[in-house]
This record gives C-alpha cells, sequence and structure tokens, in this order.
C-alpha cells in the first residue's frame, strides 16, 4: 500500500515538473519570438536612395560637329590672296613707265600696288615726259617688302616710308574716277618699275621737267 502511494505521488510530481517546465518552455518562446521578429525587420534594408555622387552620372562626350566647330573656332583665319592665280603673278621679266593708281597691305602682311603702264611718244625722249596713256589696263603687282624708292631728290626711303608719305597725300591719284587724264598723265607721279617673277623689286620716279 505505501509503495503505491509512493508511486502515485512519484508520478505526480512528474507531471507537476513536466507542467511546470512546459509553462516555462512556452513563456520563455514567446518572450524571444517577438525579438526575432524585431531582428529580422531590422536587417530589412530601407530603400535606397540614389545618390548624387558625380561618378554616377554618366558623361557626355560632345559630338563631332562641336568639336570641329570648337577647332576651327581656335584657328586662325585663312589667308587666301589667290596672287598665284594672277597674270601678273606669272610674269618672269617686265619693266615699264608707270603711274600709281592705289596700294593694299593683304592678309598675307605684303603689300600690292596697282599700276598704269605708260608708253613712251614717238619721237619724244622720256626725260621730257613724253608719256602717252592709251591703254586702260591697270596691272597689281606684288611688291618686294625690302624695295627701296628712289625719289627724284635721289633720296631712297623704305617701301614702309613711301606708302607712309602716300596715307597722308591729299592727291587724287587713288580715285579712280578722277585718277588722271588717261592721254596726258603730265603732272602726275611716274615711277619706272621693273618685275622679276611676278614682285616688283625696283621702283625709281622719274624726273619730270
Amino acid at each position: 500500500m505505501k509503495n503505491d502511494k509512493r508511486f502515485s505521488f512519484i508520478a505526480l510530481l512528474i507531471v507537476i515538473i513536466l507542467v511546470v517546465g512546459g509553462i516555462i518552455y512556452f513563456s520563455y518562446t514567446k518572450q524571444t519570438k517577438p525579438d526575432s521578429d524585431n531582428g529580422a525587420s531590422d536587417n530589412l534594408s530601407a530603400p535606397q536612395v540614389p545618390s548624387n555622387n558625380v561618378e554616377n552620372v554618366p558623361s557626355v562626350s560632345p559630338s563631332a560637329s562641336d568639336q570641329d566647330s570648337q577647332q576651327t573656332s581656335n584657328e586662325e583665319p585663312i589667308c587666301n590672296v589667290g596672287y598665284d592665280k594672277t597674270d601678273e603673278s606669272k610674269v618672269v621679266s617686265e619693266n615699264s613707265y608707270t603711274l600709281i593708281t592705289g596700294f593694299e597691305k593683304k592678309c598675307d602682311g605684303n603689300y600690292y600696288f596697282t599700276f598704269d603702264y605708260l608708253s613712251i611718244k614717238q619721237g619724244e625722249p622720256e626725260e621730257g615726259g613724253g608719256f602717252t596713256n592709251t591703254n586702260s589696263k591697270l596691272r597689281t603687282f606684288k611688291m618686294d617688302p625690302s624695295l627701296k624708292v628712289k625719289l627724284t631728290n635721289n633720296s631712297n626711303i623704305s617701301l614702309k616710308e613711301y606708302i607712309a608719305t602716300l596715307e597722308k597725300s591729299n592727291t587724287a591719284i587713288f580715285n579712280q574716277s578722277n585718277v588722271y587724264m588717261r592721254n596726258d598723265p603730265a603732272g602726275q607721279p611716274v615711277f619706272y618699275i621693273t618685275i622679276q617673277d611676278g614682285v616688283v623689286n625696283l621702283m625709281n620716279e622719274v624726273y619730270l621737267p
């Protein structure tokens, strides 16, 4: 009888232990579960905002047309005088008495003079001013920059010095409508010029009494 009571007591004690253990287990599990849920939610990364880092912005290369226009703007203007295509540039060797009708400094840095050729009157010496001008053709030649202009006072001045004199002149010799009387060039300065390979390399003023 005592053994039965002892067995029943042990069995009851075991049941109580199991029940209490189960309660403790479930209580512990219930408390730790939200933590694990919170941990999972903490591990969820927030939506990423695109970075403003310029390294992530794709670079835009200039187009070919933009590059060409930029290159063109940086280049110096092309100088094309076109003198080599004229008849005057092909003159190998020539000389004549002339009147100056104009001059111009072009983009190549050289001066170009326009001349009107004169002819010597038959039977009259050139020293006496016996010139005639019946040919209306004008010729533009490139000037040798080292040219010395010989004037009637026996002075030799540089081309630039002579041009400065022309620029200060008040004469109408450069007005094509009133340059001179073509059949009577008296009173206008006459020059004897020589041309070599299309370039005027000598220009001497002619004395007119």
